[in-house]
């Protein structure tokens, strides 16, 4: 064989070799080395989503929802330094993509334990006879950053934003009324800010007449102590406002169960949960035995589990935010029938955070 036709030919064959399979009519070629990207911003985002949901029939008795604002959690790409064909201000090729993808995906799980498989669904129970009306608050993960690909003819570099997590936050329900079911659905609103969140550790967890000090209206939520609602009580943990503003009643532990802790449930049988009605200025209100499903608020109410540390679990970081005028009180009672709040174990802990009207 010509030695010069061979020259040409290994030079032809190495050349396509360090190439792939075409993109969209161009050809793409394979970077040398992806490195590790660097993660420039981290935001989390509290999106909200109301849920109205009518079982006045009893047809509805479970309401399945998902995260619904953000269709996917893929992450989005932006050529800012081009190299290696990559031209700024044109898109990634699929291929590249998905190896940026995995990139980002393992170093958010490996440097800051953000999954993007994490669950995000909810099952909303509804009693026979009630419209709900559901506020989840989702937990939404944002992170912002660079990738260097890097090129026998340089170094690429390309922007990249992405959900990196939804997890829920809280949910809490308001009942409606049955008669004026032809209510519109609200729209999906979404806020961008972050909710402060104290810690407070105090022998003395219960609170009724908090001493709020003077606060600024631009102030952060300050924290005025903590309150306790014990299972076995069907008069509940009243609540006083000293002043007027906006109210946190942060979920920090605690359970109770509607079994006597010295007998053993039937297999199968659930029995503890975090639930709590909260009535607004008013005595607790009954459905003959069984403490009403029209409360004011209700907080951390989730269902029932076969253990503590499950539903407590469930319900971490949990919050009820309620606007008060001075002099207004708020009741919080355990989820029972009267005759059975005596020998229920357990109790279900808040911390009170506080800040004026602004």
């Amino acid at each position: 064989m010509n030695k010069r036709f061979m020259l040409v030919f290994i030079v032809a064959t190495l050349t396509l070799a360090s190439c792939g399979t075409p993109q969209n009519g161009t050809t793409y070629i394979v970077p040398q080395q992806i490195n590790d990207p660097q993660i420039s911003e981290i935001t989390p985002v509290y999106e909200t989503q109301v849920e109205r949901v009518n079982n006045c029939d009893g047809t509805n008795p479970i309401y399945n929802v998902s995260y619904k604002t953000i269709e996917v959690q893929r992450a989005s790409f932006e050529v800012t330094v081009g190299a290696g064909g990559l031209v700024t201000g044109t898109p990634v090729p699929s291929v590249l993509e998905v190896q940026l993808e995995a990139r980002i995906t393992a170093a958010l799980a490996k440097d800051y334990g953000l999954t993007t498989e994490k669950n995000h669904d909810l099952t909303l129970n509804n009693v026979t006879g009630t419209f709900l009306e559901h506020t989840i608050i989702w937990k939404v993960t944002r992170v912002k950053g660079l990738i260097d690909v890097i090129y026998g003819d340089g170094t690429a570099q390309v922007g990249f934003e992405k959900i990196a997590n939804v997890e829920l936050y809280n949910r809490t329900s308001v009942p409606l009324d049955c008669n004026n079911t032809n209510l519109q659905s609200p729209p999906t609103s979404t806020t961008s800010i972050e909710i402060p969140v104290a810690t407070l550790e105090t022998e003395s967890p219960q609170v009724s007449t908090p001493e709020i000090p003077v606060i600024l209206p631009t102030a952060a939520p300050v924290s005025i102590g903590n309150i306790s609602v014990a299972g076995n009580s069907s008069e509940g943990t009243k609540f006083t406002a000293t002043q007027t503003g906006i109210y946190i009643f942060k979920y920090i532990g605690g359970s109770y169960s509607t079994y006597p802790s010295s007998k053993k449930p039937p297999v199968g049988t659930l029995t503890w949960l975090t639930g709590i009605r909260v009535f607004k200025n008013r005595a607790v209100e009954w459905n003959g035995i069984a403490i009403s499903d029209y409360s004011d608020y209700r907080a951390v109410d989730y269902a029932y589990y076969a253990s503590a540390s499950e539903v407590e679990n469930i319900a971490k970081g949990s919050i009820l935010t309620v606007s008060l005028q001075k002099g207004d009180y708020l009741i919080f009672v355990a989820v029972d029938e009267l005759p059975y709040y005596s020998d229920n174990p357990g109790e279900v802990k808040f911390e009170v955070l506080y800040t004026p009207n602004q």
